[in-house]
């Protein structure tokens, strides 16, 4: 494998660094971190190489923009959909990484104006209640004039969240209980088949009915877990169901 890599620091308290792989005649280019780059390079040689293309693939490989979408974009629109998203203004700065590896930089006037009429759409009552019942981690975006309408919403949204993730939650333990108490059934059938075979000696089957015996509790235990899950999520479907009826979103 025919590897390549260089990078330069022109400024040691910059926030990234421009690196470029060249693998195989392919070069690649990607802004990480400048923290990221300091970490690969206390590894060692092939650790780094490895370091610095996870790098690549998972830290600046995501890269916001296309080429076609950063020379032909209308930065006000662009502002205006990651507003509406319920970005930050500072979102802008991943689009300055992609579009900077094509030499265009955004408009940030154009791009300042979209996103604020953006954040008027997304900091709703109803917005709010939305984001807050998915479980958006809610970042100050909206402007003090519209934060308390979108937080009334969020904040209710929050309690259904907290509801359905309880739900989620225990039914998510009822399937894995249910996948160990099958696995345990099998392996008490294997070691009964074992049991009663005429070339298995009586030492042997004490500790084939033991392992059974073991089993069965096991098996036991993990049934009184599930109904007590099963408890609870009734009990959460019928605190989601009270929701429902006191929030007529």
């Amino acid at each position: 494998m025919n590897l390549k890599i260089k990078y330069a620091l022109s400024n040691m308290r910059s926030l990234d660094t421009k690196l470029s792989i060249r693998l195989n005649g392919y070069l690649m280019h990607s802004y990480l971190p400048l923290f990221f780059l300091r970490s690969c390079s206390l590894l060692g040689k092939m650790a780094i190489v490895g370091c610095l293309l996870i790098g690549i693939l998972f830290l600046g490989g995501c890269a916001t923009m296309t080429a076609s979408e950063c020379k032909n974009a209308d930065w006000e629109m662009v502002g205006f959909e990651d507003g509406s998203k319920g970005r930050l203004s500072s979102y802008v700065e991943n689009h300055r990484r992609a579009c900077a590896q094509h030499n265009i930089t955004p408009v940030l006037d154009a791009y300042l104006r979209g996103h604020s009429n953006g954040v008027k759409q997304f900091c709703t009552e109803y917005n709010g209640f939305e984001k807050g019942k998915e479980g958006f981690t809610y970042n100050n975006v909206c402007p003090p004039e519209l934060s308390d309408e979108f937080l009334k919403g969020y904040y209710v949204g929050q309690k259904f969240y907290a509801v359905l993730s309880e739900i989620r939650q225990s039914e998510s333990a009822i399937r894995s209980d249910q996948r160990a108490i099958q696995n345990l059934v099998d392996e008490v059938r294997d070691t009964e088949e074992q049991l009663v075979h005429r070339e298995t000696t009586e030492s042997d089957r004490r500790h084939l009915l033991k392992k059974i015996r073991r089993n069965q509790r096991e098996i036991g235990r993990l049934e009184q877990r599930i109904f007590e899950n099963q408890r609870d999520i009734d009990r959460n479907e019928l605190e989601y169901d009270r929701l429902k009826m006191e929030y007529s979103y």
